[in-house]
């Protein structure tokens, strides 16, 4: 009995990650080239501001130039 159920939880976790994996997309590396088709978009929708956040120490550069070119004003967080 107990093996039955874990079958059945096995399979709706498997057919929960499918779904998420091709209608969500959670699993996509967000890389430079992710990023500057978001910040495209992002363009397009926000027309006042964007809150500029990374993680990482650092930014591409091709994110870099993608705010430089839409003349965006990029401001680091206060302390």
């Amino acid at each position: 009995m107990a093996g039955r159920i874990d079958a059945l939880a096995n399979s709706e976790l498997f057919s929960v990650s499918r779904f998420f994996k091709n209608k969500v997309g959670l699993w996509k590396t967000i890389n430079a080239a992710v990023s500057s088709q978001n910040l495209r978009r992002l363009r397009r929708a926000i027309l006042t501001a964007l809150i500029h956040d990374s993680a990482r120490p650092h930014n591409s550069v091709v994110t870099q130039h993608h705010l430089e070119q839409f003349n965006w004003d990029v401001s680091d967080h206060p302390v």
